[in-house]
């Protein structure tokens, strides 16, 4: 995976994206229009794959989290990280 693929700007997408927002700050941090790749917020770089209920660094391939329900778990401690919501 390339960790520094740019998405398409999001002002041009028709909509339907998902977002990742954290837990603590109920901050939206990542973004995906398409598929399962998610992008950074702040700097529109692939930060993350989505395959089969992981998230999976872009850069490492290591996994970063497990969803169950629409909820994110850290892949080590199972502490709630984050969680999806759709435009």
């Amino acid at each position: 995976m390339n960790a520094h693929v740019n998405a398409a700007d999001p002002q041009q997408d028709p909509g339907g994206a998902r977002h990742l927002s954290r837990i603590e700050d109920d901050d939206p941090f990542a973004y995906s229009h398409r598929g399962h790749d998610f992008f950074g917020v702040r700097d529109h770089t692939l930060w993350a794959d989505e395959s089969e209920d992981l998230v999976l660094s872009a850069r490492s391939g290591e996994p970063l989290a497990k969803r169950a329900l629409g909820v994110f778990y850290d892949a080590e401690n199972g502490m709630a990280l984050c969680y999806e919501c759709a435009d």
